[in-house]
């Protein structure tokens, strides 16, 4: 009866959202797509985030009624989050191009509060990925086609040359994926160096290439490896053990990888459809490919529990400085991901100029700091960044980056500035100015059009990667006099070059102390005969524990949550789980969730 009343409630929705548009209860605080949203991939899933937990009670199939005006209502299966949070949504089949989906949700939350969400959004029109390339590997070729006169490298099947010319560096592991023009696979490494500029350890991508090679928080190695088209992760031994992957129908951006604290990661996606850029630009072409990026974030499941694109948010016409009446438009060219203290998300936008941060539990813009939309004045400066690389957000609340200064305009009409920096802006952002508080200039000084990252050591001392340019790293004091200086050899180059300060080698026993568990112990027993299924588990102290079983597709089978004391406990799974293989995760109040696979068998 309850089931049949929700329902009629889903459907009660239907005809309201239809009469009155989006509707949403209080209880719910962002959903993707967003409301009116357009250019949906046809794969795409439907995520809802709530502000507290979904009743997992309460998670039935009668629970969403997704409806496609060219290809109707659409079987769906329920995925929770692992903090309950965030309820997704997986069509069965794919949705239809150029049509209008209607979405209907209602449910409660843990404590008995009823949600609700009601809202639609239109498909791609075109849904062909011929001739997509990666950002970076197309700068490349394009770069490689421009260069094809260049001396060529004697040998491209060996490690690159490393030149050292000042040599004070911090101590420390240099980690950089080398690649460039002419020669794109066949000489292309992850490296590890010491401070002084020597190889350490290498790995040869044979028929491939990587960027953004670097340690993650929790000690594993990650790169995108342009083979498989997405990011990989390795252990100590640099064996493959993870990969990562952008979801709902986008397409893999090879820019970023950040893993969070908290077992979560973030990636940038790209959309891609054809827009009439009439509306924007004079002389538009009315079916132009217009690249834009998504912002995908993962719970430690590989849920996708928050999206954000920037087609809902930018326009595409901003980017003054990209050939708006193209057939082919990259408008806005996300390069990197930062987070501050309480997980407000920090984007860098190359092609508009601009530095957006973004509340990440409701999508909403905070505030926006150069391009045409800047809410910021400049102080201490006298010409604005431009198509800027590796914006990291710092403990002191400043913002330190690369900012490679294509231009001396980033708005009205453009002049070629090509003088790039390393920058660190002081923001005050309820008198909405930034402030220069420091800067590095190349003597002589450096261009470089493309890529490149800044760090800030402990020591004080600024770690940088130039990117597209011979010289591949400098590391400067605080005075800007020179510690550390690397070039690599002719046809080489480095996307971005990270240093981990200490003893930070690649053994088995740094990642080992990084990543060790929680002292609590959680083991499964299966026994077939008795037909009997125990959760066993030892807590060190007292604490609330979750357990829950979900099957192979996802879908939640069985959860109990209880407050136990110290010591050794055991929990009887269902006895009627059919043959198949299934997942038991236990969630203590305090410490890390550990899931275990279990099979029943005939």
């Amino acid at each position: 009866m309850e089931k049949r009343g929700r329902l009629l409630l889903v459907l009660l929705l239907f005809f309201i959202s239809e009469a009155f548009g989006a509707n949403r209860s209080s209880g719910v605080i962002d959903q993707y797509p967003i409301p009116g949203a357009l250019h949906v991939p046809l794969e795409s899933n439907i995520g809802i985030h709530a502000r507290a937990a979904f009743d997992p009670s309460q998670l039935g199939e009668e629970v969403f009624l997704v409806i496609g005006s060219r290809s109707g209502q659409h079987t769906v299966l329920l995925t929770v989050s692992d903090d309950r949070r965030t309820l997704i949504c997986h069509p069965l089949t794919p949705f239809a191009l150029d049509e209008e989906v209607r979405v209907m949700m209602s449910t409660r939350l843990l404590g008995g509060e009823s949600v609700s969400d009601s809202f639609s959004f239109h498909t791609v029109h075109y849904s062909s990925r011929d001739g997509f390339t990666p950002p970076v590997l197309a700068l490349l070729r394009q770069h490689s086609i421009q260069h094809k006169l260049q001396e060529q490298v004697e040998d491209e099947d060996t490690l690159p040359q490393v030149i050292v010319t000042n040599d004070s560096g911090t101590p420390g592991t240099i980690y950089l994926a080398n690649g460039g023009f002419p020669r794109l696979n066949d000489s292309c490494y992850l490296l590890n160096l010491n401070e002084h500029g020597s190889i350490v350890k290498d790995r040869k991508l044979s028929g491939s290439y990587g960027l953004d090679f670097k340690r993650q928080p929790n000690g594993m190695l990650t790169y995108f490896d342009y083979g498989a088209l997405k990011f990989y992760g390795l252990d100590t031994n640099w064996n493959i053990v993870d990969s990562f992957a952008v979801s709902d129908g986008y397409l893999p951006d090879d820019h970023e990888l950040m893993i969070l604290p908290n077992g979560h990661y973030a990636l940038i996606a790209i959309s891609r459809d054809q827009i009439d850029m009439r509306h924007y630009v004079t002389g538009g072409d009315s079916a132009a490919i217009v690249q834009g990026n998504v912002i995908e974030i993962f719970d430690r499941s590989k849920n996708n529990i928050f999206q954000w694109r920037g087609i809902d948010h930018y326009d595409p016409g901003d980017a003054i400085h990209e050939f708006l009446v193209g057939e082919v438009i990259d408008f806005e060219h996300a390069n990197s991901l930062d987070f501050d203290s309480v997980g407000n998300l920090i984007l860098s936008n190359r092609h508009l100029c601009e530095i957006t941060k973004i509340n990440s539990e409701t999508g909403d813009i905070i505030w926006r700091f150069g391009g045409a939309h800047n809410q910021f004045a400049l102080l201490n400066d006298s010409v604005w960044f431009s198509y800027q690389h590796s914006v990291k957000l710092m403990p002191n609340g400043h913002l330190l980056f690369m900012d490679n200064s294509n231009y001396d305009s980033v708005i009205g009409v453009p002049g070629y500035f090509q003088k790039s920096r390393a920058v660190e802006y002081e923001l005050d952002t309820a008198a909405k100015t930034a402030t220069l508080v420091w800067q590095y200039h190349h003597s002589p000084e450096i261009f470089t059009d493309a890529m490149g990252s800044v760090e800030r050591l402990p020591n004080g001392n600024t770690f940088i990667g130039w990117g597209e340019y011979p010289i591949a790293i400098t590391e400067v004091r605080p005075d800007t006099s020179t510690a550390f200086e690397m070039i690599l050899g002719l046809g080489d180059y480095s996307y971005r070059a990270y240093k981990y300060v200490g003893t930070h080698s690649d053994s088995l026993q740094d990642v080992v102390q990084i990543n060790t568990p929680q002292p609590n112990s959680f083991h499964i027993e299966v026994n077939t005969l008795q037909n009997r299924v125990n959760a066993s588990f030892s807590l060190v102290e007292p604490q609330a524990l979750t357990v829950i079983v979900t099957d192979v597709l996802g879908r939640e089978i069985f959860m109990m949550t209880a407050s136990e004391s110290t010591g050794d406990h055991s929990v009887a799974l269902p006895s009627t789980l059919a043959t198949g293989c299934y997942f038991c995760t236990f969630r203590p109040e305090r410490g890390n969730p550990t899931t275990l696979p279990f099979t029943i068998s005939q």
